[in-house]
């Protein structure tokens, strides 16, 4: 047996205990335990286990699900399939060699559960526990007007959302994400020191007192070469600014942000 499959093994056996001996919360009992399955359209936080978090387990993204009775939207990326209490997913297909497989529990109304594999070449390369656990709707903006690496990007989101990222190397990162979009999109931002990165205009750069900026969309990434970023607003709970970039083909990039902050450890 390979060492990933045993890790996956392990995990989902652990996974199985630890609801086993849950008791519903201490002995209080679940509010979606029995009966049929809750609907769990809503917004929700997803995090996964990371041996770093006290918890054993750390925020990874807010995301929408929209529930059709016998399939669940995840997002803007795929369909779970809903049976029950089950949601699973098999992308692009249970048997395709290249593939990410999610099998989830709904627990409660207010808990999902479950695992999530990603396989290469038939080969389970990495596997991971989730959970999440009902979130309020993010109300953030993020705007970014230009091309990136010649596409438009024409982002206009309403329902932005930030994570900070403290790296060991004494560098802090702020991600806004927008969850609106069928592809992955992101403005990232990454600073010297401790967090929050105190308000100001920055020059882009990467040395201290200099700002790193790039935008991902899709497959697409526009990294900023020159220009600057000011934050009028940093907090641990809030980032507010703008920008006005060019970046490493010459292309410029303009916008704007204001997204409340979920602060992360890598």
């Amino acid at each position: 047996m390979n060492k990933a499959r045993w890790i996956a093994m392990m995990l989902m056996l652990c996974w199985a205990l630890a609801c086993a001996g849950c008791g519903g919360g201490g002995g209080t009992p679940d509010d979606g335990s029995t009966g049929p399955a809750p609907n769990v359209t809503g917004w929700w936080l997803e995090s996964w286990d990371d041996r770093d978090d006290p918890e054993g387990i750390r925020p990874f993204q807010l995301i929408e699900l929209v529930d059709h009775g016998t399939t669940v939207e995840y997002g803007t990326q795929f369909l779970l399939q809903k049976d029950d209490r089950a949601l699973s997913c098999d992308d692009p297909g249970p048997t395709a060699p290249n593939r990410r497989c999610w099998r989830y529990t709904i627990e409660s109304s207010s808990r999902i559960e479950g695992l999530a594999e990603r396989y290469h070449g038939d080969v389970l390369d990495w596997a991971h526990l989730r959970r999440l656990t009902p979130a309020a709707m993010p109300d953030g903006t993020l705007v970014v007007s230009g091309r990136v690496e010649g596409v438009e990007a024409g982002i206009d989101a309403t329902h932005a959302y930030a994570l900070e990222r403290i790296h060991g190397s004494g560098q802090i990162g702020i991600e806004i994400n927008d969850p609106d979009q069928p592809e992955y999109t992101v403005l990232s931002m990454t600073g010297w020191g401790l967090p929050p990165i105190p308000p100001g205009t920055y020059d882009v750069g990467y040395d201290p007192g200099e700002l790193q900026l790039y935008v991902r969309q899709g497959p697409g990434t526009g990294v900023a070469d020159t220009g600057s970023v000011t934050l009028t607003t940093s907090t641990r709970d809030e980032v507010i600014g703008w920008y006005a970039v060019e970046q490493r083909d010459g292309a410029p990039l303009l916008g704007n942000f204001n997204a409340k902050v979920r602060v992360i450890v890598d």
